[in-house]
């Protein structure tokens, strides 16, 4: 839960005003769901899988943008 305190807030009225972050319900309920050891296994092949490829992208080739947006497009960009 994101608890936030500004100090105009607090000496406006006297009173400590709090904000909650807005999907806080989903947040906490994901947060237990990545502590099993199952989606640790899951999260952790992403490592192995996805990362590599897209770092090779970025470090070695030079690509950090892109101009267009879609796959068909991003295609035409590295050809």
């Amino acid at each position: 839960m994101k608890i936030e305190r500004t100090s105009a807030e607090s000496q406006m009225d006297g009173i400590r005003h709090l904000k909650i972050a807005e999907f806080s319900k989903e947040r906490k309920q994901l947060a237990d769901k990545m502590k099993t050891e199952e989606a640790k296994r899951i999260y952790g092949q992403r490592k192995q899988v996805v990362e590599p490829a897209i770092g090779n992208y970025k470090e070695n080739l030079g690509f950090r943008q892109f101009l267009t947006r879609g796959l068909k497009s991003v295609k035409a960009d590295l050809i």
